[in-house]
């Protein structure tokens, strides 16, 4: 049997059991990209190019991980009206759990 040892003191993000352990629904690619929002501040200026731009995976990898995420319930994209009652932002909800899931 092998043992995982952590080596780390500083700059650590938690992230919830259920996405990780339980939901086995999701790739390993769309677990690691919530993986990368979790780890952002609250407020985080969303750009689908930057989170390309911080790994090897090209712009379909990462937009299909993002999708996944969003099929699944994990990434809700809400729609913004500005001042003029314009839509044209987005506010993406990162959740812990997908909505209606009572499991544990």
């Amino acid at each position: 049997m092998s043992k995982l040892v952590k080596d780390y003191a500083l700059g650590f993000t938690q992230v919830p059991n259920y996405i990780i352990d339980k939901d086995k629904r999701l790739s390993w690619k769309a677990k690691g990209l919530y993986l990368y929002l979790v780890s952002r501040p609250d407020g985080w200026d969303y750009y689908v190019q930057d989170i390309i731009n911080r790994s090897k995976d090209g712009k379909d990898a990462v937009k299909s991980g993002l999708k996944e995420l969003e099929e699944y319930g994990y990434l809700k994209r809400e729609k913004v009206q500005n001042e003029k009652g314009q839509f044209g932002k987005y506010i993406y909800l990162l959740k812990a759990k997908p909505e209606g899931d009572n499991s544990d």
